[in-house]
Formats: C-alpha cells, structure tokens, sequence
C-alpha cells in the first residue's frame, strides 16, 4: 500500500515513523535525472526530522547509526550518516501486505528521489 503523506502532518509523521523503526536496518538509495546511487547498506536507522528552511519548503534528515562491533565486543568505533533531502515536496510510505513500513520515498525541489528501505530482521 502507498500512502502520501500531507505536508501539514509531516512533522507528526517523522516523530511516529523514527519510534516504529528505531534500529531497524536500512538501504538508503538516492535516484537522480543522471542515474541512481547507493548511499549505504544494513545502518540502523536512528530517526527522521525535519529542518524548516523557507516558509515554504522544508529539509529532511536521515540519521542512521551504531557502534561497530568486533569479535570480543564494542569496538567503540561509531558508523554514522545524517542524509539531508533538500526541499521537500512529497514524502510517501510504502507499506507491506501486514502493514508494516517497508520504503520511504522523499521527492526534493531538485528532482532527485531518495528510497530509504527499511530491511527486515
């Protein structure tokens, strides 16, 4: 199912979409006119937010996180990316056939379209 979600009800929506898929494993994508890139593969997701810019358009953050581990334990390395979407027109959510959120689609000013798919365990 796909669900656009109405700019008015964003900020709700990020807050409610980070505590459903706190740590949850990820696959952030970011399509542009020129060709799609990978930006990473299996981060935890940390939350969503968003930063009002102008009146009328609004960036999105994607935070994604852990600390490494190694064979003993933590290695205390952190692994971190904050994704920033530039000027948000639409955010859409995809879900699966149980209801549980599977991608999140972001369309920016630009024209670039950001995935960030939520992996399952």
């Amino acid at each position: 199912m796909e669900q656009v979600i109405k700019s008015a009800d964003w900020p709700l929506f990020c807050r409610e979409f980070s505590d459903r898929n706190r740590l949850r494993a990820t696959l952030l994508q970011s399509i542009q006119p020129v060709g799609a890139r990978l930006e990473e593969r299996g981060l935890p997701l940390l939350g969503i937010d968003l930063e009002q810019r102008h009146q009328a358009l609004a960036d999105l953050l994607i935070m994604l996180g852990d600390e490494h581990r190694d064979a003993e334990g933590y290695s205390g390395e952190r692994r971190h990316l904050c994704h920033t979407v530039r000027g948000v027109l639409r955010i859409t959510l995809k879900t699966n056939q149980d209801n549980t959120d599977h991608v999140l689609e972001i369309e920016a000013s630009d024209g670039e379209h950001t995935l960030l798919h939520l992996l399952l365990p």
